[in-house]
């Protein structure tokens, strides 16, 4: 039995980033198949802010969910937050302080992470995402004691954190470079990281329960003012980079053909989103988690994520799963989940399970969101496709790439 230790920012029981979701996913997947024995090193807090502020409450150090054994570190949310204030508020001197200095300036500072990774005595250790600080300090680790490294780098190609110049050499340094799609692998070539190290491992899977659409009535009987009346969902980090802005500044476009569509907003606010003064046709949700998510999935006309960029797209992914047709950014991650490959006049890209549009062109993706609640034909289409295409993430084609990641040998 081998040791897999995995080094993340924040874990179950917390409501989870994407990040975060895939290495959970990942974490009890290799503890299900008894073939392993999963540590999971992540901090103490529930709340993404408990990484900047110490008076958020904490976690219990450690515990077992789900067969993963989990030990919870202390933040230096000091060292963090220095970091993090000079990067934002004097960028100049965070330009001359260098590179390294960028890598430390996101995410959790582990106390006591290499006695922590050490005590694991792992084969492997398995962290992620790109550029955060903990990704940086476990890379230092591994090397140091010649531990083999895994990094799911979770690249947004375009985004400017993700062209820190150490990002190469910190994967370069790696034993694997697991790529979710076959865009982000061909990305990372181009970034000059060695083809041998590079390999293809999806971001999540779909449990027998995902891929049964569930009925939309258990959303629908909680809110029950969206009866008969067709809605697009976002589900997400209300953000300017996901999309949702222009999506909010496209639906009295929307509304002109569509006079009754709605906005389901779901997810995390931004302050960026707290600003906004809401028409009475969004609806502004916190996160949905569980069967109510996967029903609110279900009576959606369309789920509608158009990010500037994605590293995989989990709940696309999800959403194909419910038969529910999606609507995603230009990234290429995003396109080739929904099998992009058709722009036709109206500016955007048919795929087999949705649509590929513009990042924040209003005007393209209300002309998207509006064919698709109105042409039932093309919905149809959307929707049969989708689930035909979740069903190659099942946890049964799932599982033999992700223990082939952790069984290679030298």
């Amino acid at each position: 039995m081998q040791n897999i230790t995995f080094v993340i920012q924040r874990y179950l029981p917390a409501q989870l980033t994407g990040s975060e979701t895939v290495i959970a996913r990942y974490a009890e997947c290799l503890a299900r198949s008894k073939e392993f024995k999963v540590t999971v090193i992540t901090s103490d807090t529930a709340v993404v802010r408990g990484i900047y502020d110490p008076r958020i409450v904490k976690l219990p150090r450690t515990e077992s969910i789900n067969e993963v054994s989990i030990k919870r570190l202390v933040v230096n949310w000091a060292i963090g937050s220095l970091y993090y204030l000079v990067d934002r508020f004097w960028p100049r001197l965070a330009k001359i302080l260098g590179p390294e200095f960028k890598f430390l300036s996101f995410g959790p500072h582990f106390m006591g992470l290499e006695q922590a990774i050490l005590e694991s005595k792992p084969d492997f250790i398995h962290t992620g995402p790109m550029p955060l600080a903990h990704v940086w300090e476990t890379a230092k680790i591994a090397q140091k004691h010649r531990i083999k490294l895994i990094i799911s780098p979770m690249m947004h190609f375009g985004i400017e954190s993700f062209t820190n110049s150490l990002i190469a050499r910190v994967l370069n340094q790696a034993y694997k470079v697991a790529c979710f799609t076959n865009y982000e692998l061909t990305e990372l070539i181009k970034m000059g990281i060695e083809p041998t190290k590079l390999t293809v491992v999806p971001a999540s899977y779909l449990s027998s329960t995902e891929l049964t659409e569930t009925p939309a009535e258990t959303f629908l009987a909680k809110y029950p003012a969206l009866r008969d009346k067709p809605y697009l969902l976002f589900l997400g980090t209300k953000a300017f980079d996901k999309g949702l802005l222009t999506l909010l500044n496209a639906m009295p476009i929307i509304r002109q053909r569509i006079p009754n569509c709605t906005l389901v907003a779901a997810g995390l606010a931004t302050i960026a989103w707290q600003q906004q003064s809401l028409p009475d046709y969004v609806l502004n949700l916190d996160y949905l988690e569980g069967e109510l998510k996967r029903s609110a999935i279900a009576g959606a006309r369309a789920l509608v994520v158009p990010s500037r960029t994605e590293s995989f797209g989990i709940v696309t992914l999800e959403a194909m799963g419910q038969g529910t047709p999606v609507i995603v950014g230009p990234t290429g991650a995003s396109s080739e989940l929904i099998q992009a490959n058709k722009r036709n006049q109206a500016g955007y890209v048919l795929g087999k399970a949705g649509i590929a549009v513009p990042f924040n062109q209003t005007e393209v993706l209300a002309r998207a969101s509006t064919e698709i609640v109105i042409n039932s034909n093309l919905a149809q289409q959307f929707r049969v496709n989708g689930l035909e295409i979740a069903k190659n993430y099942s946890l049964a084609k799932f599982m033999p790439v992700l223990i082939k990641l952790y069984s290679s040998q030298d």
